[in-house]
């Protein structure tokens, strides 16, 4: 029962960690809504400037798709079903709970990793569109990056063992 109860409060905070992620994104947005520019960097070159330009209502959409993402991986995260079908797995037994747990972490892992990259994007987009930056800090994105890949590899080890069938 402890270890359900430490799952279940970990999860949970991986939750709150995400959505924490995209009402920062949102919030942000609202609050410089007004002084944002009518026109706003919409792609960047290989050294981080940018390299075209479109409307303000663009930064609508990564909210939008940051949103979608969180709840695609909410679902997949919380039913087991779902990832038994999508990929491929022996059926939810005693046996197979290890695994689905398992799997259900990383992808709450993934989420957090996902919606905060969305968010600090968007972030670095409004700070570029108001002067404050020249161009992308990579520093961020790095960051972001080898938290992706920690996550790979630390889960990686954890999946080492068989699976049943």
């Amino acid at each position: 029962m402890k270890n359900f109860k430490t799952y279940f409060l970990f999860k949970i905070s991986l939750d709150f960690i995400a959505f924490s992620g995209i009402l920062f994104q949102v919030i942000f947005l609202i609050q410089m809504w007004s002084s944002i520019p009518d026109e706003v960097p919409v792609h960047f070159d290989l050294f981080g400037k940018p390299d075209a330009w479109g409307e303000k209502k663009s930064l609508l959409l990564m909210p939008v798709i940051t949103i979608i993402i969180f709840s695609i991986f909410t679902v997949f995260s919380h039913s087991s079903r779902l990832l038994e079908i999508f990929l491929n797995l022996p059926p939810f037994t005693e046996k197979t709970k290890r695994l689905y747990r398992k799997l259900s972490i990383l992808i709450q892992l993934f989420k957090v990793d996902i919606v905060w990259l969305f968010s600090l994007l968007e972030f670095q987009i409004i700070q570029i569109t108001m002067g404050r930056q020249k161009g992308w800090d990579y520093t961020v994105i790095i960051f972001i990056a080898i938290a992706v890949v920690i996550v790979i590899l630390f889960n990686i080890i954890k999946f080492r063992e068989k699976v049943p069938r």
